[in-house]
């Protein structure tokens, strides 16, 4: 068995009509392995050059990954961190979920904020 989770947590700031401004997102890729032997597992990215500032854990072929942005690596057993990293602003990223606001001021009294989210087709 071989399980991994692909966090992302994102930074964005969303103008008033809903578009993006800036976006940044900070990733994980956790995992949890029982597998027998000492298998020999790679992982690609569809856009590896959008990642920045990448931290592996040492069960990642370094060299391999600076030559051909292939993450290749023999797992430890149990809960590890294989990869973070981060997506700057600069690579205008595509978000896939979108947000609306609703504002509203009250004089003398409370006001109101709303705020949707969800999933935005990006195809």
């Amino acid at each position: 068995e071989a399980y991994f989770d692909i966090i992302e947590e994102i930074d964005a700031i969303i103008d008033k009509s809903g578009g993006l401004v800036t976006c940044e997102v900070q990733g994980y890729i956790d995992c949890l392995v029982k597998l027998s032997g000492m298998p020999d597992l790679t992982m690609n990215f569809v856009n590896p050059r959008l990642l920045d500032d990448v931290s592996f854990h040492p069960c990642v072929r370094h060299k391999r990954w600076e030559s051909e942005k292939v993450l290749s690596f023999v797992p430890p057993d149990g809960q590890f961190r294989l990869v973070s990293y981060h997506i700057s602003a600069q690579n205008n990223v595509q978000v896939p979920i979108y947000a609306r606001h609703s504002i509203v001021y009250r004089e003398g009294s409370s006001g109101r904020f709303d705020l949707s989210l969800g999933h935005k087709n990006t195809a």
